[in-house]
């Protein structure tokens, strides 16, 4: 009898075992991003489960970090979390050695992820555009509409960056818009060692942009002239000329920038004024740093301007070809201002010559002279005798 109550309790006790209720089943879940993915970007992975039960582990290859009984790895470039029946891991920069990540807690759940295959994107997917083919010393504009882009818009060269954020990049070098979806990026004068930009935005979308360049050299060329030579310590007016100048105009040297832009400067030492397509600066008490300067408008600039100062020898230009092309001019005037080298040998012989035949003409005239005066001399002798 006891062995029989022995076998019914054994009976018993594994039927409330194996009953579903009782048993702890593993359970599988869906791991979810944050965000679209992007190579050396940051990413959020999140997960859900109705029981989630502490330690968590999210798994990469030989990468563990997890939150435990009582705290959670929390490191510069990975960060987990566990609220409730939440999990998440924070990645600072995604890498290809590490695309696939695994979940599990102490409950038997788990999940696995795939960064590449659940929305993974390459860079340069949206098209950057050009306004023009410009040329180099030249403004431009660069355009990218992205849908559902998303601030702060970003665009760089190396560590150079204007962006819209709470407000927009907006020096006079440099202007960032955002209209949309629709960011645009406008450089006043493009330079040789600038011409690769990359576009960002919050939304991780990516594209780079070489620009188009089919010269390298200035379309055109804008001339300072000067009212006159100028000493120190007095005034001198810059004047510029260009067809269709376009504000915002300024004129800079190393020491400061003045502008129309809508109002002209006008305080201190230096005045602008700009009436159509010509723009002035007034130099009052010219000093030592003021010998230098140089104009741009929306367009271009022009080269270095050095004042003419009184008592130059030359006038300076502002261009190698100016420089050259005064000095051929010079060598020129000096050509048709000279005689060749035969004609002043020949002119000297003649010289030569005429002065010898004025000495024999002058020593025949003296011996004439002197048999005349004897002839007289001895014709007054004898008539006294």
């Amino acid at each position: 009898m006891d062995i029989l109550k022995f076998y019914s309790y054994l009976f018993a006790l594994c039927f409330c075992l194996t009953r579903p209720e009782t048993l702890t089943r593993a359970q599988s879940s869906k791991i979810f991003k944050t965000e679209k993915v992007q190579l050396q970007k940051s990413a959020t992975l999140y997960i859900n489960f109705p029981n989630i039960e502490r330690p968590v582990e999210w798994i990469c290859k030989n990468y563990r970090y997890e939150c435990d009984d009582k705290t959670c790895d929390n490191t510069i470039d990975f960060q987990v979390t566990q609220s409730g029946d939440n999990s998440t891991l924070w990645i600072q920069n995604v890498t290809n050695e590490c695309l696939t990540w695994t979940f599990h807690d102490n409950n038997n759940n788990f999940g696995k992820f795939d960064l590449k295959t659940n929305g993974f994107r390459k860079a340069e997917t949206y098209e950057i555009t050009q306004n023009n083919n410009g040329t180099l010393n030249v403004s431009v504009t660069l355009l990218i509409e992205i849908p559902n882009i998303k601030r702060p818009t970003v665009w760089k060269f190396n560590n150079y960056k204007y962006e819209c954020d709470t407000t927009c990049a907006n020096s006079p070098e440099y202007k960032v818009t955002q209209d949309g979806d629709i960011s645009t990026f406008w450089i006043r004068n493009v330079i040789k060692e600038r011409l690769t930009w990359k576009f960002e935005d919050d939304n991780l979308e990516s594209s780079q942009f070489d620009l188009k360049i089919h010269s390298l050299a200035r379309r055109e060329s804008y001339n300072i002239t000067q009212s006159e030579p100028v000493a120190l310590g007095h005034n001198v007016i810059l004047h510029i000329e260009v067809a269709e100048m376009t504000g915002i105009v300024f004129w800079k040297n190393d020491n400061g920038r003045y502008e129309c832009n809508p109002t002209c400067y006008n305080y201190g030492n230096y005045e602008v004024t700009q009436v159509g397509s010509i723009s002035t600066l007034l130099i009052r008490n010219v000093t030592k740093q003021d010998l230098t300067w140089r104009f741009c408008d929306l367009y271009l600039c022009s080269g270095n301007y050095t004042l003419v100062k009184k008592g130059d020898k030359t006038e300076t230009t502002t261009t190698k070809d100016a420089e050259t092309t005064t000095t051929k001019d010079a060598e020129t005037n000096g050509s048709e201002n000279s005689l060749p080298t035969y004609a002043i040998v020949i002119i000297c012989i003649l010289g030569f010559v005429a002065i010898v035949i004025i000495a024999f003409v002058v020593i025949f005239k003296c011996k004439a002279f002197i048999k005349v005066k004897t002839s007289i001399t001895q014709c007054v002798s004898g008539k006294k005798d």
